[in-house]
């Protein structure tokens, strides 16, 4: 849009310039003077690291674009405030584990997955759960209300730990074992609505 302004106003000549690189450029400077004004406001490093992280999905902060830079701070002061709960160790340690895990192979979004072949019962009961969470904590972020989303988002915990104690997530059986990882995936998305929690220093 700034490019787009730029260009309008003559201050740039669309033949004469790469405009590619001129976006990024402003992109950078954008997302600098970002920073600059949440760690201004008493954030810390860490936590500006986690909201303004990119990546594909569902990596990074997922919902970085949702709302411009007034809705990062939003997000900022409500992960600033979950993470200060004791029961916030618990949850970014299955965020972690979940990432670390699902980054392992890459699966796109329009691979078929052979949700039928998890039957044990740890599976099905994160599944369950994933179905009564996933819609809500999505609905949440997108209105900005992080700190509920997380609260929703938590409810995965216990199953997802339940999940790493019942099965061997990289099964030899390659449709088990990429039904898990997308499976953890799905976790992802959801205990990522505060952001890239893998950036913060514990």
């Amino acid at each position: 849009m700034a490019l787009q302004v730029l260009l309008d106003q003559g201050a740039l000549q669309a033949d004469s310039v790469d405009q590619a690189e001129v976006a990024r450029t402003l992109e950078d400077f954008f997302a600098q003077r970002v920073r600059y004004v949440l760690q201004e406001d008493g954030v810390a490093y860490d936590v500006v690291d986690a909201i303004t992280a990119a990546g594909p999905y569902p990596y990074g902060n997922i919902w970085k674009d949702a709302g411009g830079p007034h809705r990062l701070r939003t997000q900022a002061r409500a992960l600033s405030a979950c993470r200060a709960a004791d029961s916030f160790v618990v949850y970014l340690n299955a965020y972690t584990r979940c990432v670390n895990l699902s980054k392992k192979e890459k699966i796109t979004e329009d691979e078929e997955i052979r949700w039928e072949r998890l039957t044990d019962p740890a599976e099905a009961l994160l599944q369950n759960r994933l179905e009564q969470v996933e819609g809500e904590t999505k609905k949440l972020a997108q209105a900005g209300a992080y700190h509920e989303a997380y609260t929703a988002a938590a409810r995965l915990v216990e199953p997802i730990n339940g999940l790493f104690e019942a099965v061997m997530i990289m099964d030899q059986d390659p449709d088990i074992k990429k039904a898990r990882l997308a499976l953890l995936r799905r976790c992802v998305a959801a205990l990522g609505c505060l952001g890239d929690l893998t950036l913060l220093v514990q």
